[in-house]
Formats: C-alpha cells, sequence, structure tokens
C-alpha cells in the first residue's frame, strides 16, 4: 500500500470538508494543571492529552472521559497501543526485529481508523506482533 498518497488524499480530503485542524501552540503554567494557555485563541484551555504529569493523559479513565466530552461535538477519539514497534527510537535492544511490529503496520491501523464510518468509531485498539520480540 502506498501510504503517502494514501494519507495525503485523506488530508486533502480534511481541508476540502473544512475538517483539517493543526496542532494547538500550548503554554503548560506552573501549577495549573491540566489548564494551559493556547496562544491561536489567547486563552487558558484544558488539556486532555499532552506530554503531560505522569502520562496521566494515557490513563483509561482520562481517555474515557475525554472521548465522552467529545462525541458531543462529533470528534471520535481513537488510542493505538502497539507493542515493540522497530524504529529508531526503539530501546529494545536484543529483540528480533524482524518479529516486532514494523512503522508500517501502525501505519495499517490509523488507516483504518479514518476511514471508519461517520456513525461509529474503535475506541481503542492493542497492536500486538504475533510473536514475541
Amino acid at each position: 500500500m502506498d501510504f503517502d498518497s494514501f494519507f495525503r488524499a485523506r488530508v486533502d480530503a480534511l481541508h476540502a470538508e473544512g475538517r483539517y485542524r493543526v496542532f494547538a501552540d500550548l503554554e503548560r503554567r506552573c501549577g495549573r494543571f491540566p489548564r494551559a494557555f493556547d496562544h491561536r485563541i489567547g486563552a487558558e484551555v484544558t488539556v486532555w492529552c499532552s506530554n503531560d504529569y505522569l502520562g496521566m493523559g494515557q490513563h483509561p479513565a482520562v481517555l474515557a472521559a475525554m472521548a465522552e466530552e467529545l462525541r458531543e461535538h462529533n470528534i471520535r477519539v481513537s488510542v493505538i497501543c502497539p507493542g515493540s514497534v522497530n524504529t529508531e527510537l526503539s530501546p529494545h535492544t536484543g529483540k528480533d526485529p524482524m518479529k516486532m511490529l514494523q512503522p508500517e503496520d501502525v501505519a495499517h491501523t490509523v488507516a483504518m481508523l479514518v476511514t471508519q464510518a461517520p456513525q461509529s468509531f474503535v475506541s481503542e485498539i492493542l497492536l500486538r506482533p504475533t510473536q514475541k520480540p
């Protein structure tokens, strides 16, 4: 599968539909967690997921609350929890890279998520290699 072309077409479709989003320019302020200042709108916002204290943005209760709150705005939240992925950033010394997930495996999973029917969404995917690396 040509992932570059696939994702370029999806991004172009999001632009055409007016649903393309950009990353927020957020400023964390000491003692104000989970609040942050959003420089795009010049106001304070609540940050549900980011590089946050103790990674609580990955806690199942936080993810469920975020997904529930965003549903009323027709925003789907999906979490991919991959096992060992063979990348240059992987700290998997001593593991067999041929038995690890490949970046394309994760990309394929993302492609599946973004092509879901509009009335449904997958909330969580545990993606594991078929053999233990």
